[in-house]
């Protein structure tokens, strides 16, 4: 059984939002607000927050992974995407009716860390 988790990723890739089975969770939606205004250190708040609540929730996880991604914290982020890349994989739901899993988005935001790495040197 697969479950449909909206995820929130600003900057990295596009803003993932939209109805789901699992509910998106209220300080997840205030941080995408938050990303969106480019309000970094609340939103980052507000993804800190949740994951001490909710520490292995993917959507948490890739959101405040795109966050250290856009602000220069790679090392922060590839942790991140590590991370749920050991978790089981789920579909998460994508602005404009597209779906995709966590797995995939994790190693799209690892794929672009290592480019940008590579680039650096």
């Amino acid at each position: 059984m697969q479950f449909r988790i909206p995820v929130v990723l600003c900057a990295v890739a596009a803003v993932i939002t939209g109805p789901a089975a699992a509910a998106q969770s209220e300080p997840v939606a205030r941080a995408r607000t938050a990303l969106l205004s480019g309000d970094y250190d609340a939103a980052e708040r507000l993804l800190l927050a949740e994951q001490r609540i909710r520490s292995d929730r993917p959507e948490v996880l890739l959101n405040l992974a795109a966050l250290y991604a856009t602000s220069g914290r790679a090392g922060d982020a590839v942790t991140l995407y590590r991370r749920v890349l050991t978790q089981p994989d789920l579909v998460m739901d994508l602005s404009r009716g597209r779906t995709a899993s966590a797995h995939a988005i994790a190693r799209r935001g690892l794929d672009r860390l290592s480019g940008v790495q590579t680039a650096a040197r």
